[in-house]
C-alpha cells in the first residue's frame, strides 16, 4: 500500500508537470542554469516581483500594475532555486502554478507572442536555509514611455558628460545600452541588429537611411553611427542620405504629459535631413536631434519622416527604415503614398518575434523585413498563403491579414 501511494504521488507530480508544460507550450520557455543571481544590469527597464522559496502566489504592487498596463514588455524571467526540500518535488509544477497566478492577474502578458520567457534555475544552494536567501521571483523587462529621461541620459553620453547628471542614480541601467559616440569604433554593443543587417546585404547601395531617434531606440540608432564610421574608414560609402526623426521635438513638454497634446498626422515634425554627411556632420546632427526631442509616445511619425526624405532626395533610392518592433507607426495611414518606393524594414527588438502589424504592412506593400538573424523577403509570394515559420511560430495569410496560427 505504501509503495502504491508513493507511485501514485510520483505519477501525479509527473503528469501535473506535463500538463503544465502543455498549457504553456505557446510561450516557448527557454531554460538556463546559473549559480546565483547577482546584480541585474540591463539596457532595458525592469521590475522585480519576488515571492518566497516555496510560494506559488504573485503579489504585484499598484505601481508595478500601472507599469505593466502602459509599457510594452520585452522579456520575463522566472528565477528559482534547484535545491529541493522534499524528494520527488517538481520545480516545474510549482513554477507553472506561479505562471497561473501571474496569468490571473495579467492575462495580457500571455497573449503577446513577442515576449521572451525564460526559466532560470539557480544551482548554488546546498541547503534550505541557503536557498531561502536566494532571489525567487519574476524579473520583467519593458520599454519605457519616458523617452525624456532616456533622451537626457543619451544626450549626456553624446556630449561626454556624466550620463546620470541631474537624474536619480537608480536610472543607471538605462545607459548600458547606449554607445558613447565619441568612442564609437571601440564601444561594445548590447545588440547588433542594424549592423548585422547592413553587413549581411552589401548589395544595398545609394541608401536613404530613415532612423527613429526617440529615446528607446538609442541602442539601435547608435549602431547606424558606428556602422557609418567603420564604412567611412574603409572608404565604402553606401549611404547617400539620412533622415533622423524624434517624433515632434517635444522634450520641452512637461515630463509625462505628452499625451495631453495631439500630434497631427503628417505634420508632427522633428525630422532632420542630411545629404551625404561627413562623420562629424552625422555625430553633430545626432546630438541636435536628441537635444530637440526624444519621443514620449510609443507610436511615432515614421511615415511622415520617410515621405519627407523621398520628397527631398528622390524616390529612386533604397529606403532603409530602422523601425521599432514594439511601436507601430502612429501615421501608418500615410503608407499608401509610398507603395512605389523600395522600402526595406530593419526591425529592431524582434528577437522574440515580429509584430503581426509589421508583417501585415510588409505583405500589403511588398516590403521585405530584416531582423538580427533573418531576412523575410517573400511575403508577397503566393506560397506565403500556406504559412511560414519565424522563431518557431507559424504565420499565415487569412483574408489578406498576416495572423499567427497554431
Amino acid at each position: 500500500m505504501k509503495y502504491l501511494l508513493v507511485l501514485f504521488l510520483t505519477l501525479s507530480l509527473y503528469y501535473s508537470s506535463i500538463a503544465g508544460n502543455d498549457r504553456y507550450a505557446d510561450l516557448q520557455i527557454e531554460r538556463k542554469n546559473i549559480k546565483k543571481l547577482g546584480t541585474v544590469l540591463s539596457p532595458l527597464n525592469f521590475i522585480q516581483i519576488p515571492f518566497s522559496f516555496s510560494s506559488d502566489s504573485v503579489t504585484i504592487s499598484k505601481r508595478y500594475q500601472k507599469i505593466l498596463s502602459t509599457s510594452p514588455v520585452v522579456k520575463i524571467e522566472l528565477y528559482y532555486t534547484g535545491f529541493k526540500e522534499a524528494k520527488g518535488f517538481s520545480n516545474d509544477t510549482l513554477n507553472y502554478k506561479r505562471l497561473d497566478d501571474l496569468k490571473k492577474k495579467f492575462p495580457e502578458l500571455f497573449k503577446d507572442s513577442r515576449i521572451k520567457w525564460v526559466f532560470i534555475k539557480q544551482t548554488g544552494a546546498t541547503s534550505v536555509d541557503v536557498a531561502r536567501t536566494y532571489f525567487h521571483g519574476f524579473i520583467i523587462y519593458y520599454k519605457s514611455s519616458s523617452g525624456y529621461k532616456d533622451g537626457i541620459m543619451l544626450m549626456n553620453l553624446l556630449e561626454g558628460k556624466d550620463p546620470l547628471s541631474g537624474l536619480d542614480s537608480t536610472l543607471c541601467e538605462y545607459i548600458l545600452g547606449y554607445i558613447e559616440i565619441k568612442n564609437v569604433a571601440e564601444s561594445p554593443l548590447f545588440d547588433t541588429t542594424v549592423i548585422s543587417v547592413l553587413n549581411r546585404n552589401p548589395n544595398w547601395k545609394n541608401m536613404l537611411i530613415v532612423c527613429d531617434y526617440t529615446g528607446s531606440m538609442g541602442p539601435y540608432f547608435t549602431q547606424v553611427i558606428k556602422w557609418q564610421f567603420l564604412n567611412k574608414k574603409k572608404n565604402t560609402n553606401r549611404v547617400a542620405n539620412y533622415v533622423l526623426f524624434n517624433d515632434g521635438d517635444d522634450n520641452k513638454v512637461p515630463y509625462g504629459q505628452w499625451n495631453s497634446r495631439v500630434k497631427e498626422i503628417g505634420n508632427t515634425g522633428g525630422i532632420y535631413l542630411l545629404k551625404d554627411p561627413s562623420m562629424d556632420d552625422l555625430v553633430d546632427k545626432s546630438i541636435e536631434v536628441v537635444r530637440a526631442g526624444c519621443g514620449g509616445d510609443f507610436p511615432e511619425n515614421d511615415f511622415e519622416a520617410i515621405l519627407k526624405g523621398v520628397n527631398e532626395f528622390g524616390r529612386d533610392m533604397d529606403v532603409v527604415w530602422i523601425a521599432d518592433n514594439f511601436a507601430f507607426p502612429r501615421d501608418s495611414s500615410l503608407a499608401s503614398n509610398l507603395k512605389d518606393i523600395r522600402i526595406k524594414i530593419v526591425l529592431c527588438g524582434a528577437e522574440s518575434g515580429i509584430s503581426p502589424l509589421y508583417l501585415e504592412l510588409a505583405h500589403k506593400y511588398h516590403w521585405p523585413i530584416y531582423t538580427i538573424e533573418k531576412d523575410i523577403e517573400n511575403l508577397e509570394q503566393p506560397e506565403t498563403e500556406k504559412g511560414f515559420l519565424y522563431k518557431g511560430l507559424k504565420f499565415r495569410l487569412i483574408n489578406g491579414v498576416v495572423q499567427r496560427v497554431k
